[in-house]
């Protein structure tokens, strides 16, 4: 599942319409007071985003993202925590706030979703147990999919068997994909050329991208070995005339 710009755009002001004013402004004050008091200053929420935040303002938006009442405003500081200086602090955090929330209410998916991509940039190796149980619920539905698009940062060796088990799943296999194409494992690409000819347009073109990236890396190997092969009989060769 893949969202435009304007659909972006589109759950954001849904948000909005759906919360009060009172609470969203209330909100963003409260998030600068805090920053303010670690030190950072910020005119607005949405400068936090692609900004490098210290660890004593990453630890005051976890503390915060629980409290965080306007779903944009939580979406925005989950995005925020996507850096360096949070890794160790808010991924705790992050779990038990995608766990809670309902992908099936509106104004809640877009957080979650957005939380889901924050926890997987993260990808801390103590919560993989958990972070590979969920993507694999679907009770989580798509907001599921950036967390799963980020696995391939997890060094972890279930995650390849976890990817191709989640091909099947339509809400997530887009980001089950993407995953796999950065992962590029021989053995998925057998699972792939299936969805070369699925009715879906953007799926047949990932999985093409995705088994092209496995082709590209399986010849690498292959030159790899030819040159270690090379070498090492040159080598016999060498001390045999020796």
């Amino acid at each position: 599942m893949t969202f435009t710009p304007a659909e972006k755009k589109k759950i954001i002001e849904s948000l909005r319409k759906v919360i009060p004013p009172e609470k969203v402004q209330a909100d963003e004050r409260r998030i600068l007071t805090a920053l303010r008091d670690a030190g950072i200053e910020v005119r607005s929420v949405q400068d936090l985003i692609g900004r490098w935040i210290p660890r004593e303002a990453a630890v005051v938006l976890t503390e915060m993202l629980p409290e965080i009442v306007a779903m944009n405003w939580k979406s925005i500081v989950a995005q925020a925590l996507i850096t360096d200086s949070a890794r160790g602090i808010a991924e705790r955090t992050l779990l038990r706030e995608f766990v809670s929330m309902n992908p099936v209410r509106p104004r809640e998916f877009d957080a979650k979703w957005t939380i889901g991509w924050a926890l997987g940039c993260l990808a801390n190796p103590d919560l993989y147990d958990e972070m590979l149980e969920i993507a694999q619920d679907r009770r989580h539905g798509a907001a599921r999919r950036m967390l799963i698009e980020e696995m391939h940062r997890f060094k972890d060796p279930r995650v390849v068997d976890v990817l191709i088990g989640l091909l099947g799943d339509r809400q997530v296999r887009g980001g089950a994909i993407f995953a796999l194409r950065k992962l590029h494992p021989a053995k998925a690409r057998s699972h792939l050329e299936p969805l070369l000819s699925d009715p879906d347009k953007y799926i047949r073109e990932e999985a093409r991208k995705a088994i092209g990236a496995i082709d590209r890396a399986i010849a690498r190997e292959r030159e790899r070995e030819l040159k270690k092969s090379s070498h090492s009989k040159r080598g016999q060769e060498s001390n045999g005339a020796d």
